[in-house]
């Protein structure tokens, strides 16, 4: 028990490694300690090490022992900042029937990052969620309205579904929400839904709907087209009266950015967007912390409308410590984009690591190609927020950032190697014809089996055929490895066939990394390889039973194990492909010893002399072991076996 307790700290005293592979190993194995791990986490998660703190609450929420849950849960109801985003950030890992109504409670809190950290939460507990989500929706504030929306839209056709019967809600100011929602979800199928909408009776509803509708892209044209008939909206004459009475709105409208109606505030804040006057931005700025959410996004309209004269306001805006400005500052900043990316670049590269992060946040939001490489820089951060919050951002980039990311997928920097794959992963299934194009087209061959890699991340079915002919026709070895690679991680039936027709290659490093991918595949590449035991080509039939020895499965094992009875080439085969066989040989190779073959025995004895690794296993056999011939045979099995010289020291 005190060595586990050992064990335990030492782990944990990892967790602010600087490496962030060491750091979630640690947690990985700390986890596997299951609840004799809690007493020390509770200890760490009072660190005063950012990261120390955030891997303890993570392994306290996976292990979901009762009392570590009710501590997270308190958690939520802490002063410090971090303690609270972090516990909203992992209590989604937990199956306690508790956090769900707590995280929903927490969309309520002060702090956009534990709002955010709690709705990332939700979305991760899957659809289970709804049901508890539909009620407090509503009757929610415009918070939690807006956070309960947001997790809605993340949960798929079901979310989507669900949002959609709440656009016959009553309240308007929900009915807003879900328009924005619905846009975010990015599925064209919600088109019909929004076009309903801009015949609401409500005028912001109207609005939003349109915003959202045109957030949607080039895919809503044809929908757009087909669908709407002669519509036309009141604001547009409001707004046209306004533009005819030129700097002469800009005080009156000024003035009502602290009228008592919401309404009033909300149209002034979005028609001051259209005076472009600089005398708008500082009262647009301070809108910015309006007690209503709807005032507070119409100022954020506003002051990307005036753009650029607004910069510099905006930019000192980011030292605030009023957590609603910065986050819509940092929303404007990337929607006027252009202007604002030398400065935003610059405070991601010297900021401390909150303006980083909302520097990155904000580089996401410009959609401009030169915020791709300062955001990829920054996947290498110290501060694993600034990290998350370059990858979301580079994630938001989309198709301008897949050239640049493919470029690092393989970099020696773990962080950097880290995160293009978790981006790559995540963006990949609406990217995969790019990294198509790459590996068909591209005459750099680095960048072709870098786009191979790619789609073996990405797993994408659509990518089986280009994948196959650049395994067989690409002159390149490593994009033909990678392009098998990929073709294995895939899985497809249609994939085996290719893959074995390359094991007659002249070069011998891909036919064995072919036969490992096979091997790989498992249970559903056994039937193929043994029909290629009788090929007529001798490697073929070599490779078919590495990769048959790879697979680790007993029928393949086997099968192999047969071949020792003979003589000639096969045997020769079988025992070199059975000494990659590992563990999973050793009994069917000692059972031979009990057959009347000579020839299987002394060869079984050929292959298990080159287990080195499994002699404690094999000699514990011996020992235990009453049938003659077996121990005679292992005895000769342990004389040959060159033991591994750690060993020796012994």
């Amino acid at each position: 028990m005190e060595d586990n307790l050992t064990k335990i700290r030492d782990l944990i005293a990892k967790f602010k490694d600087k490496s962030w592979y060491t750091r979630k190993k640690s947690a990985e194995e700390v986890i596997n300690f299951g609840a004799s791990a809690f007493n020390p986490l509770m200890e760490s998660a009072r660190s005063e090490n950012d990261d120390i703190r955030f891997w303890s609450y993570f392994c306290l929420a996976k292990i979901d022992v009762e009392h570590g849950i009710t501590f997270l849960l308190q958690q939520l109801q802490s002063t410090e900042r971090n303690n609270k985003n972090f516990a909203a950030l992992v209590l989604g890992e937990s199956n306690d029937k508790r956090v769900i109504p707590e995280l929903i409670s927490t969309l309520n809190d002060d702090s956009w990052a534990v709002c955010a950290a709690a709705a990332k939460s939700l979305v991760h507990m899957g659809e289970n969620v709804i049901p508890e989500l539909m009620e407090p929706l509503k009757t929610a504030n415009y918070n939690v309205a807006f956070w309960i929306t947001k997790v809605f839209s993340r949960l798929g056709q079901k979310g989507l579904q669900v949002l959609v019967q709440f656009l016959r809600l009553k309240n308007k100011n929900v009915r807003v929400l879900v328009t924005e929602a619905l846009a975010e979800s990015k599925d064209l199928s919600v088109v019909p839904y929004l076009l309903e909408c801009l015949k609401d009776e409500t005028y912001s509803v109207q609005n939003h709907a349109a915003e959202a509708i045109a957030s949607l892209g080039e895919g809503v044209v044809e929908p757009l087209i087909s669908l709407i008939k002669d519509e036309h909206e009141m604001h547009d004459w409001m707004i046209k009266i306004f533009m005819k009475l030129g700097n002469k709105r800009v005080r009156p409208l000024i003035d009502l950015l602290k009228h008592p109606d919401r309404d009033v505030r909300m149209r002034a804040a979005e028609l001051l967007g259209t005076t472009q006057s600089d005398s708008a931005v500082k009262p647009l700025i301070d809108t910015l912390s309006d007690k209503v959410w709807l005032v507070r996004k119409s100022a954020a309209a506003g002051l990307a409308e005036i753009g650029e004269a607004a910069i510099d306001h905006l930019i000192r805006a980011l030292k605030t410590e009023d957590e609603n400005v910065r986050y819509w500052v940092t929303t404007i900043l990337g929607k006027i984009g252009d202007k604002t990316i030398d400065p935003l670049v610059k405070i991601l590269q010297t900021g401390n690591k909150d303006m980083k992060a909302l520097a990155a946040q904000a580089l996401g939001e410009t959609r401009d190609q030169r915020a791709v490489r300062p955001l990829i820089e920054s996947l290498k951060d110290e501060s694993w927020i600034v990290r998350n919050s370059s990858a979301s951002s580079l994630k938001q980039l989309g198709s301008i950032a897949v050239l640049p990311l493919i470029k690092v997928l393989m970099s020696q920097n773990e962080d950097l190697r880290f995160w293009s794959q978790k981006i790559i992963a995540d963006i990949g299934s609406h990217e995969v014809d790019q990294f198509i194009d790459i590996l068909q087209n591209n005459d750099n061959s680095e960048m072709r089996y870098f786009a191979a890699f790619g789609l073996s991340i990405i797993k994408s079915k659509k990518a089986i055929e280009p994948l196959i002919s650049a395994l067989l026709n690409d002159n390149d070895e490593w994009v033909k490895k990678y392009a098998a690679t990929a073709l294995g991680a895939i899985g497809d039936k249609r994939v085996i066939k290719p893959l074995i027709a390359v094991l007659d290659s002249d070069n011998e490093e891909i036919c064995i990394w072919i036969a490992k991918v096979l091997g790989k595949m498992g249970n559903e590449v056994i039937d193929s390889l043994m029909q290629a035991l009788n090929s007529s080509d001798e490697k073929v039939r070599f490779y078919a039973m590495v990769a048959l020895a790879e697979t680790g499965e007993k029928q393949s094992v086997e099968a192999l194990v047969n071949f020792l009875g003979g003589s000639g080439s096969m045997a020769s085969h079988a025992i070199r492909a059975l000494t990659n066989a590992g563990e999973s040989a050793i009994m069917p190779l000692i059972n031979l010893f009990t057959m009347d073959s000579y020839e299987a025995k002394n060869n079984a004895v050929l292959v298990l002399s080159k287990f080195g690794e499994y002699y404690d296993k094999i000699n514990d056999i011996y020992e235990k072991s009453e049938h003659k011939d077996i121990k005679h045979w292992l005895s000769k099995v342990l004389h040959d076996m060159k033991k591994p010289k750690l060993r020796l020291k012994k």
